[in-house]
């Protein structure tokens, strides 16, 4: 008798209203998907869903604040484990002080320690160093930003992706442009980012443009019709195949 195969199971971090991949192996899996994201908005969880229902793949999230908290207990108990440094570590802030000044390698370390972890889960982070006779300081600020791409290791956010949908005679394609720069007189310019949008025609085994449109992400309409949509095709699609 054959082993059931175990199902896929994606590691998801929840952080406010956004759920990150929580490890390397979620995101190529998502991007096997045809969804190379590396933060998906909480409205997208339903559509998503179907997808994975789909495929036998289950999804568990873990809340941020618990690495976060792991983190701070860590870095707080090992800076204070040596004599004469002292942290204070609220929300949005924390404060690293040390008497003496033999303390500049430690501070240099934390700070490549702390600027790592933020970018990791899409955090602004500055760290601001201060030195006085006799005692060292380090302020560091940071905060989630939505608009930062967190970085996942050995992965390289995709700076264009394109998505295709094949309604019979008729193809969507949707090409994300993530920031694209441009070289000027003076200097390079980085635009904001864009989505283009192309109808093709279907003309025997080609396909041809017939139009063509770009906008930036201000100018988007309501998502969640073409949600809807989305979901009614995964529906009927279900009925077709038997599987209702």
């Amino acid at each position: 008798m054959s082993e059931r195969t175990k199902p896929t199971t994606l590691k998801l971090v929840k952080n406010k209203s956004w759920y990150i991949p929580g490890d390397t192996q979620t995101y190529k899996t998502l991007k096997s998907l045809g969804v190379p994201l590396v933060k998906i908005h909480v409205d997208m969880i339903p559509t998503l869903k179907l997808l994975f229902e789909s495929r036998g793949i289950e999804a568990r999230a873990q809340n941020f604040k618990y690495l976060l908290d792991k983190m701070l207990d860590k870095v707080g108990s090992q800076w204070q484990a040596k004599q004469g440094r002292t942290c204070r570590l609220a929300e949005t802030r924390l404060l690293f002080q040390a008497k003496g000044d033999r303390h500049r390698k430690a501070f240099n370390a934390l700070d490549v320690y702390l600027a790592k972890f933020f970018a990791r889960w899409g955090y602004s982070y500055s760290a601001e160093f201060s030195e006085t006779p006799g005692r060292m300081k380090m302020v560091v600020d940071y905060r989630f930003d939505p608009e930062r791409n967190p970085i996942i290791p050995t992965v390289e956010a995709p700076v264009k992706t394109v998505t295709e949908f094949e309604m019979g005679f008729t193809k969507l394609r949707i090409t994300f442009n993530d920031k694209p720069t441009v070289a000027g007189t003076t200097r390079t310019r980085t635009l904001p980012a864009n989505i283009q949008v192309e109808v093709l025609e279907k003309a025997g085994s080609d396909w041809r443009p017939r139009y063509q449109s770009t906008c930036v992400d201000a100018q988007l309409g309501e998502v969640t019709q073409l949600m809807e949509a989305v979901a009614i095709i995964h529906q009927r699609r279900k009925v077709q195949e038997g599987r209702a």
